[in-house]
C-alpha cells in the first residue's frame, strides 16, 4: 500500500481556539499545501481552509490547545490534488524532466531561498530577477552567488539609484556595484557597495623629442570631438578625443568645462534637437530646438549638421523633456543621446509581476514593463522580453511578443506551461532598425493562446539595446 504524502518542514504555532496557523522555515505556498489538506500537531487534526501564503494557513477554531514552535505534519489528502489516471500519468513525465540534474528549480520573486523539498544533489536553482544561484549539496541549497551580466551606465550620477552588477566610472577608473539592495548617493570607492574593475592608469613619462616630420598639406581640421550627455540636470556638451567642433564652417574649439543647457521653459514630453552656437571660434551655448536638422551644401561647411537653414548652428545632440521641466537619462528613459560619438544605451523596465490577460486572438499591450528613448533613424534595437509566464488552465498555452510604438514586432513565442498554474520559462527577443529618429518606446504583448488566464505574476521584464 502507498503511504498518504505529506509535507512537514519547519515548525507551526497555533493559540487554543484560534484560526491561524504561523510557520517559521515553512513554504506553505506553490502547491506544498492545498485547501482541504489536514494539518495535524500531536494527536490532534483540523482541516485546512485556505492557504495564505508561504507562513500562513487558516483552519477552523483550534482544539488542540496553545502550541508554539512545535513539529507538524501536512497530510496531502485535499480533492484539489486528485486527477484522472492519464492526467497524472502526464503529471509524473514533467516531474521526472523537471528533477534531472540539467535542469533548473526557479525560485519565485517572493522567496528568500529555494524550496528545500525540492531538487536532487548536484542540481541548481535560480532566481531570474536577482541573478541569485544555489546548488543543492547532500540534501542541503547551497548559495554560490549573484550571477548577472554587467550593466555599463556610463559616468557616476548620484542621482542614480545602481542595482548589482551596474559599471560606472569615477574620475576615469570604473567600478561595479556589489551590494544586493539598490540604492543611490554613495561614491566610490565605498566598498560597501563598489568594488574596483579598472583603475584609471598613470601618467607616463615624457617620451624623447623625435625627428621633424615632412610638412603635410594644409588640413580643415579635426571636428565632432565631442559628446552630449547629461550630468546632474542639466545637459553637457563635453570634450571628446579632442575638442573641435565645425559650426558656420569654422573649427571651433570646446571648452575644457563644457557648454551647459537647462531645460528651464521647455515642454515636458516634447522632443528637442540640441544645436551649438559659437563666438571668437570657442562654443558659447546650446539651443534646444523642434526645428528639425538638415546637411549643409553651404561652401566651407559642406557636409556639417545643421539647423535646417541655418549655418550658425551645428546639430550636437537631441533629448526629451519629462515632468519638471527637466532631462532624464535613466534605465528606463533614454532621453539624452549625441550627434557625435554615440554609444548603446541599454535599458530595463520594471519588473512585472501583476499583468494578466485572455484574449486568445491578439497580442494586448501590458505597459508595466515599458521601456523610453530617443534614437537615430537606422539605428539597431534589441528588444528583449523574458521571464515567467503561467496560465489557469490545464494545457493553456500563453503568448508572449514584442512590441515598438504599440505594434509587435520579431517572431512570437508561444509556451504550453502544461498544466494549471504551472510556471514556464519563456525568452523573446528581436532586432529591428528603428524607422524614424525621435521618440520611441517598447514593451511587451501577452495573450492566453489555449484559453484561460495567461498570467505573468511570477515575473517578466522587458529590455531594450539601441545602438
Amino acid at each position: 500500500m502507498t503511504a498518504l504524502n505529506s509535507y512537514s518542514t519547519g515548525t507551526a504555532s497555533i493559540s487554543a481556539g484560534g484560526t491561524t496557523v504561523t510557520g517559521s522555515g515553512t513554504i506553505w505556498s506553490g502547491g506544498n499545501v492545498k485547501p482541504g489538506d489536514i494539518l495535524q500537531i500531536g494527536n490532534f487534526q483540523s482541516i485546512i481552509s485556505d492557504v495564505t501564503d508561504a507562513t500562513h494557513l487558516v483552519i477552523p477554531p483550534w482544539g488542540g490547545g496553545n502550541q508554539s514552535g512545535v513539529a507538524y505534519t501536512i497530510w496531502q489528502v485535499s480533492p484539489q490534488r486528485f486527477a484522472g489516471a492519464e492526467a497524472m500519468a502526464t503529471v509524473s513525465q514533467l516531474v521526472a524532466a523537471f528533477n534531472t540534474s540539467g535542469y533548473f528549480v526557479f525560485v519565485d520573486i517572493d522567496e528568500t531561498v529555494p524550496d528545500p523539498s525540492l531538487g536532487d544533489d548536484g542540481q541548481f536553482a535560480f532566481q531570474p530577477t536577482t541573478g541569485k544561484t544555489w546548488e543543492r549539496v547532500a540534501g542541503v541549497w547551497t548559495f554560490l552567488g549573484i550571477y548577472k551580466g554587467f550593466n555599463l551606465t556610463g559616468d557616476y550620477d548620484n542621482a542614480t539609484v545602481y542595482s548589482y552588477g551596474d559599471v560606472q566610472t569615477t574620475s576615469g577608473s570604473s567600478y561595479i556595484y556589489i551590494n544586493e539592495t539598490p540604492s543611490a548617493g554613495h561614491t566610490a570607492p565605498n566598498t560597501t557597495y563598489w568594488q574596483l574593475l579598472a583603475s584609471k592608469g598613470d601618467t607616463g613619462a615624457a617620451g624623447s623629442n623625435g625627428a621633424t616630420g615632412a610638412t603635410g598639406p594644409a588640413g580643415a581640421g579635426a571636428t565632432g570631438q565631442c559628446k552630449l550627455v547629461k550630468s546632474g540636470s542639466n545637459l553637457v556638451l563635453q570634450q571628446f578625443n579632442g575638442n573641435a567642433i565645425r559650426i558656420n564652417g569654422q573649427v571651433c574649439t570646446v571648452p575644457n568645462a563644457g557648454v551647459s543647457l537647462a531645460p528651464t521653459g521647455l515642454t515636458p514630453g516634447t522632443s528637442y534637437f540640441i544645436y551649438a552656437t559659437q563666438s571668437g571660434g570657442v562654443v558659447n551655448a546650446l539651443e534646444a530646438s523642434t526645428t528639425a536638422h538638415a546637411t549643409s551644401t553651404t561652401s566651407g561647411n559642406e557636409g556639417t549638421e545643421i539647423k535646417s537653414g541655418d549655418d550658425a548652428r551645428s546639430l550636437v545632440g537631441m533629448a526629451r523633456v519629462v515632468t519638471g521641466p527637466a532631462w532624464a537619462d535613466s534605465a528606463t528613459q533614454r532621453f539624452v543621446i549625441s550627434w557625435f560619438n554615440r554609444d548603446r544605451r541599454s535599458l530595463a523596465g520594471a519588473l512585472d509581476g501583476t499583468s494578466t490577460e485572455t484574449s486568445t486572438g491578439s497580442y494586448v499591450e501590458k505597459a508595466v514593463s515599458k521601456v523610453e528613448y530617443l534614437c537615430w533613424a537606422g539605428e539597431l534595437l534589441q528588444l528583449i522580453t523574458y521571464g515567467i509566464v503561467t496560465n489557469s488552465v490545464n494545457n493553456g498555452a500563453v503568448g508572449l511578443m514584442n512590441m515598438l510604438d504599440g505594434v509587435t514586432v520579431g517572431g512570437q513565442v508561444d509556451v504550453n506551461p502544461g498544466g494549471t498554474s504551472f510556471r514556464c520559462p519563456v525568452s523573446a527577443t528581436c532586432n529591428v532598425n528603428a524607422s524614424s529618429e525621435g521618440y520611441h518606446y517598447s514593451d511587451f504583448g501577452l495573450r492566453a493562446l489555449g484559453g484561460g488566464t495567461a498570467s505573468a505574476s511570477y515575473g517578466v521584464t522587458h529590455t531594450t539595446v539601441v545602438g
